[in-house]
């Protein structure tokens, strides 16, 4: 594959993920979808941290950002037999909920 073909197909992973997180912004309750409106979502292949590369999403309180890293999503989908994008709605969610305030217990008890 070629430079120019690998980045497109990225761009592209890109675009479909985008529209999705849009789609599940547009479907969440008007305070919730207020603060995921105001917060950047950024899009990368995976986390930079040498001892995170399977890390899905991260939140950036600081910079008030959302990381999600589609291929740990799409690798971690293909081996536990995940649907990829109800995870990567499950992801943004998570994070979400780390805006939002809430602590991991928090989230696991809301299957997040």
């Amino acid at each position: 594959m070629t430079t120019a073909s690998a980045n497109q197909c990225w761009e592209e992973e890109v675009s479909v993920a985008r529209r999705h997180c849009e789609a599940l912004i547009a479907r969440l309750p008007e305070n919730l979808r207020q603060e995921a409106s105001a917060i950047e979502c950024r899009f990368q292949k995976r986390c930079d941290a040498p001892d995170a590369q399977d890390t899905m999403g991260g939140y950036s309180r600081s910079a008030q950002r959302i990381s999600l890293y589609l291929h740990a999503i799409e690798e971690h989908c293909r081996n536990e037999g995940r649907d990829y994008l109800r995870e990567l709605e499950t992801t943004f969610l998570h994070e979400l909920g780390h805006h939002l305030g809430l602590e991991e217990g928090d989230l696991e008890k809301r299957g997040l």
